[in-house]
């Protein structure tokens, strides 16, 4: 009999036949943690199975719980925080670092997610896709009237241009008529 290690518990005790199914079914693998009966120690399915007719009763090892990751989170954070900080630099270039940093925020927190982190990982990817819009419409109201001037003022160089030939022409009409 084989006990395995199957979504983070020990499951078992099954038999050769049972595993062999649940090898072809894919619900494990031959890498699944297992352990015979009596076994002081745990190793892969593919291992035991040569074993697994010992016929002892003794109870496996226990597993250790895996330990939680906080890597992802904490660098999804860290971009996040780096890349928002960055736009407000009024250094050359700096905001061209602020796509690439949100989009490692947001791949960090995806990977979060699949670490058990579910919160975080929803709360930093609702973060990274609001905050764009949210820089963009700062951006814009502290530069204020500085933008629509550029704006007002190109219009009207462009409109002074546009005078300037449409005067051009009706002299050389007035020139060139009989």
């Amino acid at each position: 009999m084989l006990y395995l290690y199957l979504n983070g518990k020990q499951a078992g005790p099954y038999s050769s036949a049972q595993i062999n199914e649940m090898l072809i079914a894919g619900t494990v693998t031959p890498q699944t943690p297992a352990c015979t009966d009596g076994a002081t120690e745990w190793s892969t399915v593919q291992a035991m199975l040569a074993l697994a007719h010992t016929g002892s009763v003794a109870l496996p090892p226990a597993i250790a719980p895996a330990t939680k990751k906080n890597g992802a989170m904490l660098g999804s954070v860290a971009c996040f925080v780096a890349g928002i900080f960055l736009v407000g630099i009024p250094i050359p270039f700096t905001c061209f670092l602020y796509g690439p940093l949100l989009t490692i925020s947001l791949i960090l927190a995806i990977v979060a997610i699949a670490q058990g982190q579910v919160g975080g990982g929803v709360a930093l990817i609702f973060a990274n896709l609001l905050m764009p819009p949210v820089v963009g419409v700062i951006a814009m109201a502290i530069m204020g009237g500085g933008f629509s001037g550029m704006m007002g003022e190109s219009m009207r160089q462009f409109e002074q241009q546009q005078a300037e030939e449409q005067r051009r022409l009706e002299q050389r009409q007035a020139e060139d008529a009989p």
